[in-house]
């Protein structure tokens, strides 16, 4: 069901010939997927061909096919394992260069829908409106569902559905909700209720399962996770093969031991998991790179101490600079690193960073023969290490990022160095003078969108927008002068793609529109697409006076899934939760798996106690479709996440999408990153 829904958001946002990719949980299009497909063939060099499309998932249909697969065995090589590339991608693909592809896999951070509501604030039609003036429901604490709400309804009617339905939907989206809300009490678990589904017949199923395992976070799982990913007598037994462990659902499960790892306080455990996904990179002799990719990926979600992390930095530099390793591989290790020291005392963390950034610098000289895939890391890598003060090691960051137009070709890498000089530029160092770098970055950016190449005015609007954000977060000053260049670009910019960029950063800048202008253009923009991030932008802003509008557009969105969920984002931001309600009717009487998959990602960022019998009656109810109840289960997951963010932000966030695997992001919804 999970990957059902993201397939139906990325035709709706993507394909159809009037979007551009934008909205939905779906990170990014299919096509990410880098030339080779994840396999051991692809150059992946400057100069070589497009990205092609990935091979078919679980359950999927192919990528020319509007129309959902039925449950059944899974496409690709026999035991779950993932078919070859077949051609490269058509012209007429969505083009992967465009910001809102970054926007939507970088998105959740900032948009911290949870945390604003647990701020408080000004709230419509919630739980505390219906209560009365002054008085306040103090049993919530996830966006108004209370422990109770959950423990005595959700769960027994999620654990319900796993015992009596069969069907794939239905049982992927129970088993997702359930992992999100997690064990409510130190008695509880789940580990046990996931484990028998590993021997599903149906891959999506087993390998939904193993990734549950993961998402839950219980250190009990480890050893079986393990076994899946080493394909063992005891993982083979787990899912009911004499064989092998399939292929997906061993990368599947190297993720969720990142995961498990991610949120343990057990030093031993996660020097044990580092230790155990090194080995994996090494040892997987699959011509496929999936599974060494998702240990890479997950060995930078790891919180180390001192004597575990000296071990994983060596290996990964080791590995990044032999250049005999595959590219794909090698072009996830600048995140892994940089996320790897991120906890490292201060002397630490200086030593590291100076060895590791001379590194990726010397992959971007004009004279560079480095892969591209490899280089758009280290972009992004660079923004995550450096920072805004005058160290020798930092301004000679900015000195190279600032040359990045001059010594690379490669599109995205150009794009990506906008946003790396935005996130560095707006981090205070502890050398001398500690912001002298930000001028020079807000300099820089503003002189992109006025005489920029065409395809950097955007980048340079979003990337506007995240400096001025980051700085705003950390109490630090933001020049004026952004302010006055991001609402001239919603003024005046006429290309719907810039102002989209204009009306997000204006939202993340938090620039006080004086004169309505964000409003004014909602009025005025006909274009689907742009009219979302507009009304995203003033939820962003908390303009107040945009509820009423953005409810009409919702009432009049129906049939326009995409834009009904970027204005369910507006209301969600500015506390409105007056519509759930009519979202539930709108769910249950929709026929069309677009519209109900937009209104289940509504009801994820406004959704509270009132939408929950409902929810729970349409899983429940077998006069409906089995596709709208697995609908209805996963909206219970999210609406009782115990989670802040999104569950797979973590992985999303500064990543390179555009080296990417089938197992990790693709066109039918069955990579990892579209999994709700």
């Amino acid at each position: 069901m999970s990957k059902f829904l993201s397939l139906v958001v990325f035709f709706v946002l993507v394909c159809c010939p009037s979007l551009y990719g934008h909205g939905g949980t779906y990170r990014g299009p299919g096509d990410t997927v880098p030339p080779g497909g994840g396999g051991g063939g692809g150059s992946g060099g400057p100069n070589s061909p497009g990205p092609t499309p990935p091979p078919n998932g679980p359950n999927s249909p192919g990528p020319n096919s509007p129309s959902p697969a039925s449950p059944g065995a899974p496409a690709g090589q026999p035991g779950g394992g993932p078919s070859k590339p077949t051609s490269p991608a058509g012209l007429g693909g969505p083009d992967l260069t465009q910001w809102s592809f970054w926007w939507e896999f970088n998105k959740d951070p900032y948009l911290a829908l949870k945390n604003k509501i647990h701020k408080g604030g000004p709230r419509t039609g919630g739980d505390d409106f219906f209560l009365g003036h002054g008085e306040k429901d103090q049993s919530s604490d996830i966006i108004g569902v209370s422990p109770l709400i959950i423990r005595d309804k959700i769960i027994p009617a999620l654990l319900d559905s796993l015992e009596t339905q069969n069907n794939n939907d239905i049982i992927t989206g129970c088993l997702m909700s359930l992992a999100k809300i997690g064990n409510q009490t130190v008695q509880d678990s789940f580990v046990p209720v996931i484990i028998p589904f590993l021997k599903d017949s149906n891959q999506e199923i087993s390998e939904t399962a193993a990734l549950a395992l993961g998402i839950l976070g219980s250190e009990e799982s480890i050893p079986l996770l393990t076994a899946l990913v080493l394909d063992t007598r005891e993982g083979r037994v787990a899912v009911g093969r004499t064989n092998e462990v399939p292929f997906r659902t061993r990368t599947f499960a190297v993720y969720a031991l990142g995961l498990v790892a991610s949120e343990s306080d057990n030093p031993a455990v996660v020097a044990s998991i580092s230790t155990e996904l090194r080995g994996i990179i090494v040892e997987d002799k699959s011509s496929y790179k999936d599974v060494k990719i998702a240990a890479v990926v997950s060995l930078g979600l790891l919180n180390l101490d001192t004597e575990a992390r000296v071990e994983q930095v060596r290996f990964l530099l080791d590995y990044f600079k032999n250049e005999r390793n595959n590219h794909l591989v090698r072009a996830h290790i600048p995140e892994a690193l940089s996320f790897s020291i991120a906890n490292a005392n201060e002397e630490e963390y200086a030593l590291y960073k100076e060895v590791i950034c001379n590194e990726f610098l010397s992959r971007l000289t004009y004279t560079s023969s480095e892969k591209r895939e490899v280089q758009q890391s280290c972009v992004i890598g660079l923004g995550l290490l450096g920072d805004a003060d005058n160290d020798e090691i930092d301004k000679k960051i900015r000195k190279a990022l600032f040359k990045i137009p001059v010594n690379v070709s490669d599109q995205q890498t150009r794009s990506f160095t906008l946003i790396a000089l935005a996130t560095l530029g707006s981090k205070q160092g502890t050398g001398p003078d500690g912001l002298a770098g930000t001028g020079e970055v807000q300099k820089y950016l503003i002189t992109q969108v006025q005489k920029g190449k065409s395809f950097a005015k955007p980048w340079a609007y979003i990337s506007l927008g995240v400096l001025s954000n980051r700085l705003r977060e950390a109490q630090l000053p933001v020049p004026d002068i952004i302010s006055k260049v991001l609402l001239d670009g919603v003024e005046s910019e006429k290309s719907p793609n810039r102002v989209g960029a204009a009306c997000i950063a204006t939202g993340l800048a938090g620039v006080f529109d004086v004169e309505g202008l964000l409003l004014k253009k909602l009025s005025k923009t006909s274009d689907g697409p742009t009219k979302g991030y507009i009304c995203v932008g003033l939820g962003l802003l908390n303009e107040r006076e945009a509820i009423e509008p953005i409810k009409e557009i919702i009432g009049k969105s129906k049939f326009r899934p995409a834009l009904l969920q970027q204005a369910a984002i507006s209301l969600g931001l500015m506390g409105d939760f007056s519509l759930v309600p009519d979202l539930v009717m709108m769910l249950k009487e929709s026929r069309s798996t677009a519209t109900q998959a937009s209104i289940v990602m509504s009801l994820a960022f406004i959704g509270d106690s009132r939408s929950v019998d409902p929810l729970v009656e349409l899983l429940n109810d077998d006069t409906h479709t089995e596709r709208a109840r697995g609908f209805a289960a996963v909206a219970l997951g999210m609406v009782a996440d115990r989670m802040l963010l999104p569950w797979n932000s973590s992985l999303s966030c500064d990543l390179n999408y555009r080296a990417s695997t089938p197992t990790l992001n693709a066109l039918e919804g069955t990579g990892i990153l579209n999994i709700l």
